[in-house]
């Protein structure tokens, strides 16, 4: 049987033999390439030429700023509506436009969604899927269309169809449906308006098939601009209906490889275009195959711009190139990394304050620590940076003696963020201009602080105080001895 939108099929019963040689006779045989290019599909071409182009030129800019796998995904989303919707327009089920697109881009739950329109529709799905991806691979490879290629198609694309219907003297019966194989039985269709379309008769298939395989290798057809490649390849082969079934499936997957070659787009034809789809071949079989050029250039024109959008609109890539940007060690975001900074320079903040409130100083000494803002004003250690997300703030410690032992050392400590991404101790509090430092992982502060971090930063805060309290005696002896009162 064809494909029945184009027509219904002619009862093979009770035709008569002559009846059989008379509609085999109206066949009117391919085409060669340079004749059917000769029409007026070179004006048509020049006409297109420029909306081919600007398409192209839009994925390409597009591509500019993406990867190869933004790409990717975006041709699988055109692969998967071409697949989806090549079985609609053959009325083996039917979608509706938001549902190919959701489809198409695999949207929550789409794969239950296919069972809901038929049990057997994933199958046929998956089938038709692999049938454009083989196309993919034949155009990618370079590869040449072969008679032996054809029928692997065939197979593939209807793996799960174990039928087909035929209309007989007493209406419509199954006939098993032999995959790869060319026609053994008529497969003319009578057309709605009465009238019949004659393809390849069954003897001369063979025949007519080696034709057009000669034709896609043939130098002229190899040069010719993609789009022609596409419309001649899938009008003749459509004229020859080699198989009992299945013939327009596979005409919009091997039309695809010469779009897949140039521009990574497969022919996707929607199924609510499939009225001017088979009004734009059946103007091709009047003669005027530029109708059908111009078709084929408009799907494969709108293909690549969906095409461009959708690489442009990879949201699950920004989004991960986004949490990239924003994550720092352990996982963590800058500004948390920022807070655990300065959340252990407070826990030093208060280790301070509560040794000195210990300390029984000498009359006319004083230690104090107050906050004070602009880290900024000592630059930046190499290879860390402040945690400017939070206040700008760093530890003063001011140490004094009074006259005539005149002395004064202040230490400024602050906090620090390291910019390696691989550096586990990713938090440091510094004393600005001295090696004294204490280091630490982001785990031991966050979310809790761990008693080893605490008794080190007691003992470090300890040693700092020794240390200030070290200066301020050498500063105040150097004093004393410079008023006399030392010798």
């Amino acid at each position: 049987m064809s494909e029945k939108p184009q027509g219904e099929a002619i009862p093979i019963l009770p035709l008569t033999l002559a009846d059989v040689a008379a509609l085999d006779a109206t066949y009117t045989p391919i085409p060669p390439f340079n004749e059917w290019k000769m029409l007026d599909v070179n004006r048509a071409l020049l006409e297109v030429q420029a909306a081919w182009d600007a398409a192209v030129a839009f994925v390409e800019r597009r591509r500019a700023t993406a990867n190869s796998d933004d790409l990717r995904q975006a041709v699988g989303a055109a692969m998967r509506a071409a697949a989806l919707d090549t079985g609609a327009i053959e009325g083996m089920y039917e979608v509706d436009r938001g549902f190919t697109i959701s489809v198409a881009l695999q949207t929550i739950a789409w794969q239950a969604a296919l069972s809901e329109i038929g049990a057997n529709v994933p199958a046929l799905f998956a089938a038709q899927l692999a049938a454009y991806e083989l196309a993919l691979d034949v155009a990618t490879k370079k590869l040449p269309i072969t008679e032996a290629w054809i029928r692997r198609l065939h197979e593939v694309i209807c793996a799960p169809q174990d039928t087909y219907k035929v209309l007989t003297k007493i209406g419509w019966q199954e006939r098993d449906l032999v995959k790869g194989h060319y026609k053994d039985e008529p497969n003319h269709v009578r057309l709605l308006g009465g009238g019949v379309h004659a393809y390849a008769p069954v003897l001369q298939t063979p025949a007519e098939m080696h034709r057009l395989v000669e034709e896609l290798s043939s130098t002229d057809f190899e040069k010719a601009h993609p789009a022609l490649q596409a419309a001649y390849s899938h009008y003749a082969f459509v004229a020859i209906h080699p198989f009992q079934d299945g013939n327009g499936r596979v005409a919009r997957a091997l039309a695809s490889v010469y779009l897949y070659r140039a521009a990574s787009t497969p022919l996707l034809i929607f199924s609510d275009q499939k009225d001017d789809y088979f009004e734009a071949l059946a103007q091709a079989d009047r003669g005027d195959g530029a109708a059908f050029l111009e078709f084929v250039v408009d799907r494969a024109t709108d293909t690549l711009r969906f095409i461009g959008d959708q690489v442009a609109a990879s949201a699950a890539r920004k989004i991960e190139e986004l949490r990239v940007l924003l994550t720092a060690q352990s996982g963590l975001a800058h500004v948390e990394l920022d807070q655990i900074a300065m959340s252990l320079l407070t826990v030093v903040a208060n280790e301070v304050d509560e040794q000195l409130k210990g300390l029984q100083m000498p009359p006319g000494v004083a230690v104090n620590r107050q906050n004070q803002s602009r880290t900024d004003q000592w630059g930046e250690l190499e290879g860390y940076r402040r945690p400017t997300s939070q206040n700008d703030i760093y530890l003063a410690i001011y140490g004094s003696v009074q006259p005539p032992a005149q002395a004064n050392v202040d230490y400024a400590i602050r906090a620090l963020v390291a910019r390696d991404r691989d550096k586990r101790m990713a938090i440091r509090v510094e004393v600005v201009g001295k090696p004294e430092a204490i280091d630490a992982r982001p785990s031991d502060i966050r979310p809790d602080m761990a008693a080893a971090l605490r008794l080190r930063v007691s003992a470090w805060v300890a040693h700092l105080i020794s240390l200030m309290l070290e200066e301020l005696k050498a500063v105040a002896e150097k004093s004393l001895r410079g008023s006399g009162y030392l010798s």
